[in-house]
């Protein structure tokens, strides 16, 4: 089976977990691992401070947290995204709005936004989903307007840039995700990094119990205990030294994969630009509908064929927790995409065989029809 998921584990990642061992720093946020990380990431976003957490999911609890945001405040968000984004939120109390999609980037539609608006709106959540930048000069201009924070579910778009400036910019809070399955993994793990430098330091206290930074165990605040561990850590310095090469092994992967699938009439595949670089987290299409095919047919047939691929996301708005919360609108794209979205693997042991398999096997399946 050509798996989805397949992190690469290098013999830069077993040094530098040995080197951890060996300094014996193993736990807490104070180990050289856990700086260098932090460094590390800060200078590839480009932002003063970032703060290691224990998930991405995390990362968003601390970085609603870190903004004020407070139980009856209402946050903006897609209605196709993760469920991670959407439970961050209502682990504070806080109320989400959902939000339709847009049909040529699958990303929060900015024009919905302030339609949704009311005087309890404290921010919004825009999430680059599948690796694709949202249109962020657009929704911080709504957010300017309407004097509304804006945080960037980064998760699965570490290495994509919109403008040319990295994903994680543009926001006044930003979150990434470590897991096993992302760009780069600490096994579980996250990011987060805010542009106020005050507010980071609010996040960094919540994340250590709520522990004075200068009096040792005297608590100033009710906390979490939110830290990645230093052996987490060391994987993660490891991982970011070879950063850059994952981001341009899954953009050549998934150029590989549109060349061939281009000629097959009945998909829809991602789009690339210069302003909205794709850091092709994984490489998500579509299938036009169709009475004699469906995308689930098309996902069994490949694992038929040894192919693993996956649906896309649920709408949040079907879904029994989140039901409430979707004023009961159509969603007529969030709909389409999951109903028709698949994804394949850009995972960076994929060879050149096994991508012209994939393609093949799609190829074929269209073909039998």
């Amino acid at each position: 089976m050509i798996p989805v998921f397949r992190p690469l584990i290098t013999k830069q990642n077993i040094k530098s977990v040995l080197s951890t061992l060996q300094r014996g720093e193993i736990s807490g946020n104070f180990g050289l691992a856990i700086k260098q990380f932090e460094t590390n990431f800060a200078k590839y976003i480009g932002c003063k401070y970032a703060s290691t957490t224990s998930s991405g999911t995390t990362a968003l609890h601390l970085a609603l947290l870190g903004l004020g945001i407070k139980p009856g405040d209402e946050v903006i968000l897609p209605n196709i995204t993760f469920a991670a984004t959407i439970n961050s939120v209502l682990y504070i109390g806080a109320k989400p709005v959902l939000v339709d999609i847009e049909k040529e980037s699958w990303n929060l539609n900015s024009s919905l936004i302030e339609e949704k608006i009311t005087d309890k709106t404290k921010a919004i959540i825009v999430v680059h989903l599948y690796g694709y930048p949202c249109e962020m000069n657009t929704i911080n201009k709504i957010a300017k307007n309407n004097n509304l924070l804006v945080i960037e579910d980064c998760a699965e778009a570490l290495g994509s840039r919109y403008e040319n400036l990295p994903v994680g910019l543009f926001g006044d809070a930003a979150t990434f995700s470590f897991f096993g399955n992302k760009t780069i993994t600490t096994g579980e793990g996250g990011m987060v990094v805010f542009k106020d430098d005050s507010v980071a330091i609010i996040a960094r206290q919540l994340r250590d119990h709520g522990m004075s930074k200068e009096k040792r165990y005297w608590q100033e605040v009710v906390g979490f205990n939110y830290r990645l561990t230093n052996l987490q850590a060391a994987v993660g310095v490891a991982q970011m030294e070879r950063l850059d090469f994952f981001v341009q092994k899954k953009r050549d992967i998934s150029k590989k994969y549109n060349d061939v699938l281009k000629s097959i009439d009945y998909l829809i595949l991602p789009k690339d630009c210069n302003e909205f670089y794709n850091s092709f987290w994984l490489y998500t299409f579509f299938i036009k509908p169709n009475p004699k095919f469906n995308r689930d047919s098309l996902i069994k047939f490949l694992g038929d064929k040894g192919v693993e691929a996956r649906r896309v996301f649920y709408p949040l708005n079907q879904m029994p927790p989140y039901i409430d919360y979707s004023d009961k609108e159509p969603y007529e794209v969030s709909n389409f995409f999951s109903e028709n979205g698949l994804s394949l693997s850009t995972s960076y042991s994929l060879s050149d065989n096994d991508i012209e398999y994939i393609c093949s096997s799609i190829d074929l399946y269209f073909k039998t029809l």
